[in-house]
């Protein structure tokens, strides 16, 4: 394509790491594995220190699923970062993400003492906090990621959810109804309220944010789950079933959806039916 060639154009005139790098990331969005090592550890032989490359490496072997090469490719990029808060907080996400999460953590304080105001490192810190239920530590660091960015839908949605961990229902409510008139389409802003009503025991009024949520993402899993539940609680097993069936459809693995689909026939009577469903289980 027209990227690989004005790279390759440039690398022939000019070589550089730096190049290289951005030819081995067009070779690995293309599943060319292959390619794109030769081309980082072409780039790390003309450039040992280019934190860039060690990135790249990290990312190619996390996809591999060689974690530990992952984790010391990552290890060296950080170490080369020289104070770049965005480039270091790269290696505490992959800890994150790999169940690491008292490694993370202490790399998150390690970029957080150094840029303070850094709000990915802040934003990851709150959702290691709620992870522990370390609920009001949570609240305050997103307090000042909302401080530092008021319209910050990740950030909202934490401050959200660490309300109705705590069954702060009606302050929940408050925040996402203001939080959806400025970001109307985000189904996640609705699906929360839903969640907040029902914790007020509002049923009517969750599933009216629940349809909400399906208008905007016809395919929220979560959703059409618990628009089932409400159905199916309501006194509607067939529109419970009706429900569960589309999602069934769509993805034959998903286990909790056929589960509450056989609870819900057995309630309902139909017993050959929960039994074929259970016996697929």
């Amino acid at each position: 394509d027209d990227a690989r060639i004005r790279l390759d154009a440039l690398h022939s005139s000019n070589p550089s790491a730096a190049t290289v790098v951005a030819l081995g990331m067009l070779d690995a969005i293309g599943s060319d594995f292959e390619s794109a090592e030769k081309r980082f550890q072409e780039a790390l032989s003309l450039d040992p220190e280019l934190g860039e490359a060690h990135t790249a490496m990290g990312s190619l072997h996390w996809a591999r699923g060689d974690q530990e090469a992952a984790d010391a490719a990552y290890a060296k990029a950080f170490e080369l970062a020289n104070g770049d808060a965005s480039k270091r907080f790269l290696y505490a996400q992959f800890k994150s993400r790999t169940g690491e999460a008292e490694s993370a953590a202490k790399l998150v304080d390690e970029i957080l003492a150094d840029s303070p105001r850094f709000v990915p490192a802040l934003t990851l810190k709150a959702q290691l906090k709620s992870a522990e239920t370390q609920f009001e530590d949570a609240a305050a660091l997103t307090d000042e990621i909302l401080r530092l960015t008021p319209y910050n839908p990740e950030a909202i949605l934490l401050s959200s959810r660490l309300k109705l961990a705590q069954n702060q229902f009606d302050d929940a409510i408050k925040q996402l109804e203001r939080s959806i008139e400025r970001f109307p389409e985000l189904d996640a802003l609705e699906y929360q309220l839903a969640l907040a009503h029902l914790g007020n025991n509002e049923t009517v009024k969750s599933s009216a944010h629940l349809s909400r949520t399906l208008a905007i993402n016809p395919n929220h899993n979560e959703a059409i789950l618990m628009k089932a539940a409400l159905a199916a609680r309501q006194g509607d097993p067939e529109g419970a079933i009706i429900s569960l069936e589309e999602v069934i459809l769509k993805n034959r693995e998903n286990v909790q959806a056929q589960t509450m689909l056989a609870q819900i026939h057995l309630e309902a009577g139909h017993l050959d039916e929960a039994l074929m469903l259970y016996k697929a289980l």
